[in-house]
C-alpha cells in the first residue's frame, strides 16, 4: 500500500501550462546572481534567474548581452533559468587529443602557469621557464647546449 506522502504526491495537480524555451540574454549580474532580458510576448521584462549548476563552472567566463537559453519554472515568466548559452557557431576546442599525443597550439604563444611557476614558449622559438626553484634530473646524461651558455 502507498503512503499518505505517495497519495499527496499522486493526487497532486497543477494546471497545464504551455512549457518551452525562448531566447533572452544575460542584462546583468548583481552580486552574482544573473539578471536576464527576454520577451515573452508582454514586451521586455528583466528578471532575476537561476542557472543549472553545470554552467556555472564554464570555461569562458559569462558576459553581460550575452544570449542565453531559457526556460521557465512551472512556465512561470517570473522564475527563469538558463540552462545554457546560445551561439551562431560551435566553440573551438581548445585542445587536440590524438591517441597518446597532446598538442597545444598558439599563434603567439602558450602559457602554462601554476601558481608561481609557468613555462612559455614564444612562436620566436623562446622558452622561457620561470619559478620559485628549478630542478633538472635525468637518469642519463644532462646536457645544455647552445651558442653561448651563460650561468648567473
Amino acid at each position: 500500500m502507498a503512503s499518505n506522502a505517495t497519495n499527496a504526491l499522486l493526487k497532486w495537480t497543477e494546471p497545464a501550462q504551455e512549457s518551452g524555451a525562448l531566447a533572452g540574454r544575460l542584462a546583468a549580474i548583481d552580486a552574482g546572481r544573473p539578471v536576464v532580458e527576454f520577451d515573452a510576448g508582454h514586451g521586455p521584462q528583466q528578471v532575476r534567474a537561476r542557472v543549472l549548476q553545470d554552467m556555472a563552472p564554464g570555461s569562458e567566463p559569462w558576459a553581460v548581452g550575452q544570449s542565453v537559453l531559457l526556460v521557465f519554472e512551472r512556465g512561470d515568466t517570473s522564475l527563469p533559468v538558463i540552462v545554457g548559452r546560445v551561439a551562431d557557431v560551435l566553440p573551438q576546442p581548445c585542445l587536440d587529443l590524438r591517441g597518446d599525443t597532446l598538442n597545444f597550439e598558439g599563434r603567439e604563444q602558450v602559457v602554462l602557469r601554476c601558481g608561481e611557476a609557468s613555462v612559455t614558449l614564444r612562436a620566436d622559438g623562446q622558452v622561457i621557464v620561470k619559478g620559485s626553484r628549478l630542478l633538472s634530473r635525468a637518469s642519463e646524461s644532462n646536457k645544455i647546449r647552445g651558442a653561448t651558455v651563460l650561468i648567473n
